[in-house]
């Protein structure tokens, strides 16, 4: 019975949502599609800047040209390392069996850039060493260069993440990749650099596919706190009579997750949409988007977002009823965002590290299972310790938020019984009930 009960007050909650559809549309969808429209406009300037599908620039930007042609070394090395620089699908791949062939033709014009891969660089991956990489360029192409470091970037950054799961930590640990760059104009051993003195700050949240995991968080939030605020102010509890306000109460939350869901999904249907991430082409920065989207363990991530939709809904029906009126608690609520962004973006950079402590930081550690997740590493330890905390808050909050949800709703009068006196034997004949 008492399923059947919460079943219908999450019926309940939702037509009280819903019966105000143009608040509903203001509040809710409107700014939705307009951070739709914003996405779409961004998908297409991305395709006008450095990182360009054909990297081209200057006045010649808007003419079609044809793809960039890098030359590989591989060593009978590097299979993974391949498969992630055809992320840029625009550009042309040639394997060739030696470095004298790759600087002939890049000095002849046949190669605009040259990808070297160490004979050991899958030896030193495997052992926790440091895996050689030189890129020889030309000195002009530079949005060349950058698109083909930052790829490699996400590369190492993913390898990393991996080996931060264990212990020993050493330079060779920490920075598994060296890019060299030699300018082929010269090839002056001078001119080599480690492309790792520019990438050390790079973090999945800077690259571009890890801020839409911060979106997607960031839109479970947002999707909750109209239904919150139409649900749980003064005017609408005090109108409740009932003898089971845990029931409702319950009932009412589960219809705040269930649109903070809806708002997160749709958001990431839009990113599908736009980015279009099992089709070819796009710009590099693009692809890491699309690279984000198919993320092996995606599915995880999506399943992350129930548990954070619970929280949200507890802690926005509690922080609502506690200022009562609808402006008092907006008031209250709309300088959250700031604090729940910030929060889900120190978890997203990594900027406090990875360990089991910060798993039970609500918010922080969604940020940080997400990133894991991202980067196809499924830590169970991390992930039953975010699912466990995150159910302890949302049932903490729930706890408050009875308090004070009892507090407002009317019970249920009780019945009011006429008595009719025998005044001969003193009986008291109950006859009618009110």
């Amino acid at each position: 019975m008492i399923k059947d009960t919460v079943i219908n007050a999450f019926k309940q909650a939702i037509k009280e949502i819903w019966q105000d559809k143009r608040t509903l549309w203001s509040r809710l969808w409107l700014p939705f599609l307009m951070f739709g429209i914003l996405l779409f406009l961004l998908s297409i300037s991305l395709d006008e800047m450095g990182g360009s599908s054909n990297f081209s620039g200057g006045d010649n930007a808007n003419v079609e040209t044809p793809n960039s042609i890098v030359g590989i070394v591989a060593n009978n090395n590097g299979d993974s390392l391949i498969q992630q620089l055809k992320v840029i699908e625009s550009v042309d791949y040639i394997l060739l069996e030696n470095t004298d062939t790759l600087q002939y033709l890049i000095e002849n014009g046949g190669l605009e850039l040259g990808v070297v891969i160490d004979d050991y660089f899958d030896d030193a991956l495997k052992t926790g060493n440091t895996g050689e990489i030189l890129l020889y360029y030309d000195g002009y192409n530079d949005a060349l260069k950058t698109g083909i470091t930052d790829n490699i970037a996400w590369y190492e950054r993913r390898i990393l993440n991996k080996r931060m799961e264990k212990s020993g930590m050493n330079d060779a640990f920490t920075n598994p990749i060296n890019i060299g760059l030699i300018n082929s104009n010269t090839f002056d051993s001078e001119d080599l650099t480690l492309a790792n003195d520019e990438t050390d700050e790079a973090t999945v949240f800077n690259e571009i596919g890890g801020i839409f995991i911060w979106l997607l968080l960031l839109f479970c939030w947002l999707g909750g706190v109209y239904p919150a605020l139409s649900l749980f102010t003064n005017e609408v509890t005090q109108r409740i009579i009932t003898d089971k306000p845990k029931t409702i109460l319950i009932g009412r939350i589960l219809a705040v997750a269930a649109f903070s869901l809806l708002h997160s999904l749709l958001l990431y249907f839009v990113f599908i949409l736009i980015f279009q991430p099992f089709s070819s082409g796009g710009s590099f920065y693009s692809n890491m988007i699309k690279l984000a989207l198919n993320a092996d363990l995606m599915p995880v991530i999506i399943f992350t977002l129930i548990p954070l939709s619970l929280l949200f809904a507890s802690f926005l029906s509690w922080s609502t009823m506690k200022r009562g009126t609808f402006k008092e608690a907006q008031n209250r609520i709309q300088p959250l965002k700031v604090s729940i962004g910030m929060l889900l973006v120190i978890g997203l950079t990594g900027g406090l590290g990875i360990n089991v402590l910060l798993s039970l930081v609500p918010l922080i550690n969604i940020g940080q299972l997400s990133r894991l997740l991202l980067q196809d590493n499924l830590n169970w330890l991390y992930l039953i310790l975010t699912y466990a905390a995150t159910f302890i808050y949302a049932y903490a909050c729930f706890t408050q938020g009875l308090k004070e949800f009892e507090k407002r709703v009317q019970p249920i009068p009780k019945p009011v019984f006429i008595a009719e006196v025998d005044e001969l034997n003193n009986d008291i004949e109950i006859v009618d009930e009110v």
